[in-house]
């Protein structure tokens, strides 16, 4: 046990050496006041804060940070936290995809996603409406191009989508990561829904938070098992963030000359 915490407490050491990020965190706590903008109160969040520090804007969950945005300058922040490598899908996708994005937070992820895949639909699930409306009011998230936000139960709008005609060139998963991960009677129900959302072609991308390595690792190592188990090919990357570091997973349906 007291092996794993020191390989976990060195690994973090680690990675504020080489974290940027960081480094700009610490000194924006030093250098800037921190202020509240908005404070609200979610049933299946609890305390929902809007915190900016210096030209940083935090989306605070019960104190947690789950979105940060950039309010005037260069956001080149963003690309080196787990959000700048969503769109960086090892497979070949739809030119301007059709996108679906499960979780929206303050929207950092989706952001960098529109920048840089150009898609022509972009369809939000969130399940919190309170989150919907601080994503809307202090991230400046309707600025977004051919955007739709649906609110409610990940399970009744996936059913919901998959009797209408349209499927998804590019659909992420960074709203049910944990119990995804975890569970594998969740994992199964979920990938059965997504994949039934997906276009021919098409991508899934998982985000993984290894929070600690000895019990994370292993769990999104299964997850990876049980997607090649349903005939997805699956490849991962490591991403750097301020806090720990995130496992991204990506899957694709294997080409007719692979299966």
């Amino acid at each position: 046990m007291w092996l794993d915490r020191a390989a976990d407490y060195l690994g973090r050491v680690a990675r504020y050496a080489v974290s940027r990020n960081l480094h700009v965190r610490d000194a924006r706590r030093l250098l800037c006041r921190r202020q509240v903008r908005h404070v609200a109160h979610s049933a299946i969040n609890g305390e929902v804060k809007v915190v900016d520090r210096g030209r940083e804007r935090l989306l605070l969950l019960d104190e947690r940070c789950h979105s940060f945005g950039i309010t005037a300058g260069n956001d080149a922040e963003l690309y080196r936290e787990y959000w700048g490598s969503l769109h960086r899908i090892p497979f070949p996708v739809r030119t301007q995809p059709r996108l679906l994005m499960c979780g929206l937070g303050g929207g950092t992820g989706l952001r960098v996603l529109a920048r840089e895949l150009q898609p022509q639909s972009i369809t939000v699930l969130e399940l919190d409406p309170v989150i919907v409306e601080v994503a809307r009011q202090h991230f400046d998230i309707d600025s977004l191009a051919n955007l739709t936000i649906r609110s409610g139960d990940a399970q009744e709008l996936c059913e919901h989508l998959a009797a209408q005609p349209e499927r998804f060139d590019v659909i992420v998963e960074d709203a049910m990561c944990l119990p995804t991960m975890s569970d594998p009677a969740c994992a199964d129900a979920q990938l059965q829904r997504l994949i039934t959302l997906l276009a021919p072609g098409g991508a899934l991308v998982f985000n993984g938070p290894i929070v600690s390595p000895a019990r994370d690792l292993p769990r999104v190592e299964a997850f990876c098992a049980r997607l090649r188990d349903l005939g997805l090919e699956v490849h991962s990357a490591d991403a750097g963030q301020r806090w720990w570091f995130n496992r991204l997973v990506y899957a694709r349906r294997r080409p007719a000359r692979d299966a």
